[in-house]
């Protein structure tokens, strides 16, 4: 009676579904399954891995330094931002962070950046990022099979 129940259901709603993501955490990793028309699953990467690319991400903003991100970025690596009018792909994206970087060496910027905890991500963690003791602001990065794929930088 119960599976009839879900069969009907998924049935009646099926035409509502268009697209989820889950991640489990597995001893394997961090394993992503997608559901756009199709599913796909892949294993994110390990937790290790992923420390080690938020690291450099840290670091990189620490000392403005873009290499430290763009080694890790994936050839499909999307870039968001609430102060960007538009995506960026991977080529834009590494042109902007460069020019960014630049910019904030010669205004003479400080910027605090730390690793802070995150319920909202795959990996648990983000960036936070402060400049001259203003507002914080928080990137956030998705990572699979040990390359980030998705950077999102926003105000909370």
């Amino acid at each position: 009676m119960q599976s009839q129940y879900m069969k009907l259901f998924l049935t009646k709603h099926y035409l509502l579904l268009i697209s989820f993501r889950v991640f489990l955490m597995t001893d394997l990793g961090l394993i992503h399954i997608d559901y756009n028309n199709q599913f796909n699953f892949s294993l994110v990467t390990n937790n290790s891995n992923m420390n080690t690319i938020l690291e450099d991400f840290c670091k990189a903003w620490q000392t403005l330094d873009a290499n430290l991100i763009t080694q890790h970025l994936d050839d499909d690596f999307r870039y968001d931002s609430q102060w960007v009018f538009a995506s960026l792909d991977c080529n834009g994206y590494k042109d902007y962070i460069k020019g960014k970087f630049e910019t904030i060496k010669k205004s003479n910027t400080h910027l605090d950046v730390s690793i802070v905890s995150d319920s909202h991500s795959s990996i648990g963690k983000m960036l936070r990022i402060t400049q001259d003791g203003g507002e914080s602001v928080y990137y956030r990065i998705e990572v699979r099979e040990g390359k980030v794929i998705k950077g999102d930088l926003c105000a909370f």
